[in-house]
């Protein structure tokens, strides 16, 4: 009943579809198969997070260096202010907590082992991010 109830709430289908066309945004002009920013982001942050970095210490720069640098090259971008912009809007957008629970409930009715939860590095990432405002 949740799972419907959340695919029936008008707020919550227009952030998948704002998740969608952010995540086709990102692809446009590059050729391939490519991860989303939050997957790219994840893989630099998660085990900086487990090692206990915090995001506004200057032990994150080289941390959040290497994240947008390989969100730069998936979306064909330079890394500059403007796409790390862009990359603190597409983390803002997944990190809604009913996007997750979509996700486990989805899970739930299609057997699917329990995922990991993204929120611990979506905050990181986004702490991260709006600590250096201008991009460096």
């Amino acid at each position: 009943m949740e799972l419907a109830e959340l695919s029936l709430d008008p707020g919550f289908r227009a952030g998948l579809r704002r998740l969608a066309e952010q995540h086709e945004a990102d692809r446009a002009g590059v050729a391939g198969v490519r991860r989303d920013a939050v997957a790219v982001v994840r893989a630099e942050v998660a085990p900086a997070l487990a090692a206990g970095v915090d995001p506004v210490s200057p032990h994150a720069d080289p941390v959040l260096a290497r994240a947008t640098a390989r969100y730069a090259g998936l979306c064909g971008r330079p890394d500059d202010a403007g796409l790390r912009r862009r990359l603190l809007d597409r983390l803002e957008a997944a990190h809604d907590p009913r996007r997750e629970r979509y996700e486990h409930l989805l899970g739930v009715v299609n057997g699917w082992p329990p995922a990991e939860s993204l929120a611990p590095v979506l905050d990181w990432a986004i702490r991260a991010l709006r600590a250096r405002p201008a991009g460096g």
